[in-house]
């Protein structure tokens, strides 16, 4: 397998720039050019994946041909890469059947070349997830867990989200399996020892383990891990603060705690203050939802709230350079959308969070020998109506 790959993509901000670049593809493909082709081509797919998933799958066909030019085989990492770019995007449009049938190709693409880890054991569990086979998506999750466990720690790739996902998916088949809880704790303590004991990670894997309390009707329990999860995001001043304050003030108002809620608002709006601005209608938002609590007031219930599943529609981060990690979490059901997007090569990983039944969590990482990876999961089951800040 080549390590030699393009080592930032392109980020195209407007229709336009990316219309000058595929000129530009164009005459790369003519003259011959693979890695620069394929840079463009990689760079334009991501551009293009929302807008025209079509699209974005023809350029990563003209990645490919560029990849099979300049190495003069299939068998290297990034082509698998980008196969699994084209299933993350055939799922994103319900092509199931489309998305498993590349995913296989890749499969075994990677069990030719030996590849450890593999990096579509996880985007397949998903694709099961999607078909509703919760017993194929665990065995799948179970070999990856059981592939990643003996590595060193630089070479593990988003085993968090293994565990996590892995314990979801038991969670669904079995609430009284204990091993479910364990999978959360080990997904904590794999993110401290990854990104360290205060990080997004962390906080991420803390929602996570809270989700799981409130689906076993542990409510005391669920109420303290959102607390640390929120101190964490508030501690790093990380936007994320807003979803998963949302979750924890909804669980406090509903139990009558409005004093508490009030005080979590207060912490949010400290962090989106100094953000966002006094002046911005979220921040003023936040304030005078916090008051009303503290005035004995409910303030207006969004109907069906947060929820308490993760995830909705597909997540995308793109990894980026040196050992970065492109992270996307999206909360909530409907149409939520995490995007995050970091280019570039070395040895980053993708990452995003969506647990979910069907829906499905995928992020991708662009460059180098890196991997895509993706995190889909069984929803934890919950209707509760959440307090509106926005």
């Amino acid at each position: 397998m080549s390590a030699d790959a393009p080592s930032e993509l392109h980020t195209y901000t407007t229709d336009a720039e990316a219309a000058t670049a595929e000129e530009h593809l164009a005459a790369l493909v003519a003259g011959g050019e693979h890695a620069a082709a394929e840079k463009v081509a990689r760079s334009l797919s991501v551009h293009y994946e929302q807008s025209e998933p079509d699209k974005a799958c023809q350029f990563l066909t003209t990645a490919m041909t560029a990849i099979e030019a300049a190495e003069g085989t299939q068998m290297v990492d990034r082509y698998v890469v980008c196969l699994v770019d084209q299933a993350f995007l055939k799922i994103t449009q319900r092509k199931v059947e489309e998305s498993e049938e590349i995913l296989l190709r890749a499969r075994a693409m990677e069990d030719e070349m030996a590849t450890v880890p593999h990096v579509s054991y996880l985007p397949m569990a998903r694709v099961m997830l999607a078909k509703g086979a919760f017993d194929e998506a665990e065995t799948l999750l179970t070999m990856a867990k059981d592939e990643q466990e003996p590595l060193a720690l630089e070479q593990q790739v988003e085993l968090d989200q293994i565990y996590a996902t892995l314990a979801m998916v038991r969670l669904n088949s079995n609430p009284a399996d204990e091993t479910v809880a364990q999978l959360m704790d080990e997904a904590i303590e794999y993110c401290k020892s990854a990104y360290g004991d205060e990080s997004d990670e962390v906080a991420e894997a803390l929602t996570n383990k809270a989700m799981y309390f409130r689906q076993v009707g542990q409510i005391d329990e669920t109420i303290a891990t959102l607390r640390l999860a929120v101190d964490m995001y508030a501690a790093l001043e990380s936007p994320k603060i807003m979803q998963v304050s949302q979750v924890l003030v909804s669980f406090l108002a509903s139990t009558g705690k409005t004093a508490e809620a009030a005080e979590v608002l207060d912490q949010l709006h400290g962090v989106m203050q100094g953000k966002l601005g006094d002046e911005h209608p979220m921040v003023a938002n936040i304030k005078a939802t916090a008051d009303a609590l503290r005035s004995g007031k409910m303030p207006p219930m969004r109907g069906g709230g947060h929820g308490h599943s993760h995830g909705g529609q597909p997540c995308h981060g793109h990894g980026g350079g040196g050992h970065n990690h492109g992270h996307s979490h999206s909360h909530g059901g409907g149409h939520d959308h995490g995007h995050s997007h970091s280019h570039g090569g070395g040895h980053d990983h993708g990452h995003s969070h969506s647990h979910g039944g069907g829906d499905h969590g995928h992020s991708h990482s662009h460059g180098g020998g890196d991997h895509g990876h993706s995190h889909g999961g069984a929803a934890p089951a919950g209707d509760d109506a959440g307090c509106s800040v926005m």
